[in-house]
């Protein structure tokens, strides 16, 4: 028999498919199955079983050979490629919102804990302590944990090693790659002390945590490109896991539109242009207060660590507030319309740091509630020359001109939106706006049904805009309350 030829049979396909989702909780989609197939006749070629029986009586069994086997064809049915801060927009979101509110959080007992679920090589977790070490630069007496899981360990003793090729480094900017990755035959060398602060450890996310290590207390969940491969009940089992391992009020980031269909009744469900960050509720304590909301997205920074010299000197009494806490106290002040004091406190940011992101946008954000359209114009300027693809800007700026009366130039701000973000609910339904006002309501209908369709992937319950309270339902009512664009 040519092994190299071998096929799986039509009628052994669903045995195969069966035991691969009970044993991994990998999902093969119907559009799959023959890739599946060729990927089993694979195996067998290579280990030279020519009968599906065979090689069905191998994957079950007991031995070594067998746990080897499904680390194999583990590596076959999953992708296990990746890069350093995959994803720009999430990393957007950990770096200006969720780590910052973190650390706030946690600043008395100063201890951080995160799980990177699914972490194949080691890249994503790798990205979360370089983010961490970054933001935590100039703080001292932190403790801080990244562990990263994967069911396979072939991939984790990989990721232990931290050796990558460039192609992994292809996201980062030349000045991180030289301060954490040293050349190393053909590829690169992370960091040590990068390395140090992740603990790789083998998990099966479609099995109960009861029967594996045990996690608990977690701060933030990364999951991201995992559930793509799972079936429903073993998404459901993740979920299950991830609650049992979060701290109350702790963080879940996973791929875009990953949980949809999933009951998330155990979460509060936070809607960014970036991503969804589901948050945990407090199962322990029937009358805690409610989780503080999360602030509008603002774009982020990853700068190179510089070494600080401190005099010596008598620590004070009360230490000076943080830029993270200044700039949550402007962002405060702002939302109660106390211009001056959120002014006093965005200068005082931007005297430490002219190029920080965050205090632009909200000075720019300040100067449009108050009605200095041309200064805030000005300020957005500035703020496209620190991070020219912000979002969040280009929003502002939106909003700016349709107040100013400018509607061709704020649909095509809103324009520029969708194309950076072709996810961007918001910007099609402005756009949907703007055509109806102008006479061109076929347009408009075209607008509505993209966000349309990408609102129907969401939970209800979600935030489109964290400033308005306005959830996906309510948008959902507003862009077709007959149902008739879902028909």
């Amino acid at each position: 028999m040519a092994f190299s030829q071998l096929t799986l049979p039509e009628h052994w396909l669903y045995p195969f498919i069966e035991l691969v989702n009970e044993r991994t909780g990998i999902r093969i989609r119907e559009q799959d199955y023959n890739e599946f197939a060729r990927k089993i006749g694979q195996r067998m070629a290579k280990l030279r079983i020519p009968r599906p029986e065979d090689y069905y009586a191998y994957l079950t069994g007991l031995g070594e050979q067998s746990c080897q086997e499904w680390q194999e064809l583990t590596i076959m049915l999953t992708n296990v490629e990746s890069y350093f801060f995959r994803d720009h927009g999430q990393f957007q979101l950990l770096e200006q919102v969720l780590l910052p509110r973190l650390i706030a959080a946690k600043r008395r007992e100063r201890q951080l804990r995160i799980w990177s679920a699914g972490c194949s090589t080691g890249e994503e977790p790798y990205s979360l302590a370089i983010l961490l070490r970054q933001l935590l630069a100039h703080e001292q007496g932190w403790e801080y944990e990244v562990l990263g899981t994967d069911l396979n360990p072939v991939v984790l003793e990989r990721a232990r090693e931290g050796y990558y090729p460039q192609w992994s480094l292809r996201s980062l900017s030349p000045i991180i790659q030289q301060q954490y990755f040293q050349p190393c035959g053909e590829g690169f060398q992370l960091d040590a002390r990068i390395r140090k602060m992740v603990r790789f450890e083998s998990f099966n996310l479609a099995k109960p945590m009861d029967r594996q290590i045990a996690i608990a207390q977690i701060d933030l969940i990364v999951c991201r490109n995992v559930f793509i491969y799972f079936s429903p009940d073993a998404i459901t089992a993740a979920l299950v896991t991830f609650q049992q391992a979060l701290a109350p009020h702790g963080y879940l980031m996973t791929g875009h539109a990953e949980l949809y269909g999933q009951d998330l009744t155990a979460f509060q469900s936070h809607l960014f242009p970036e991503s969804v960050i589901y948050q945990q509720r407090d199962r322990h304590l029937a009358h805690s207060p409610a989780p503080l909301p999360l602030p509008a997205i603002s774009e982020p920074r990853l700068r190179p660590m510089t070494p600080v010299v401190l005099p010596v000197a008598t620590p004070p009494t009360t230490p000076p507030p943080s830029l993270a806490d200044l700039l949550t106290e402007a962002e405060f002040c702002l939302q109660q319309k106390n211009y001056q004091r959120s002014r006093q406190k965005i200068e005082a940011v931007l005297a430490q740091d002219r190029r920080n992101f965050a205090a632009h946008l909200l000075k720019a954000q300040l100067e449009a509630n108050a009605g200095e359209y041309q200064a805030a114009i000005a300020t957005c300027q500035q703020a496209l020359k620190i991070e020219p693809l912000s979002i969040a800007i280009y929003y502002l700026m939106a909003q700016i001109a349709e107040e100013q009366g400018d509607n061709e130039g704020a649909k095509q701000l809103f324009k520029k939106i969708i194309y950076l973000e072709p996810t961007a609910i918001l910007a099609y339904y402005e756009l949907s706006q703007l055509y109806d006002q102008e006479g061109n309501p076929s347009r408009g209908q075209k607008m509505r049904q993209t966000a349309l369709a990408l609102l129907q992937q969401l939970p209800p319950q979600s935030r489109v805009d964290q400033r308005l309270n306005l959830t996906v339902g309510d948008l959902i009512e507003q862009i077709d309350p007959a149902n008739l664009l879902s028909e």
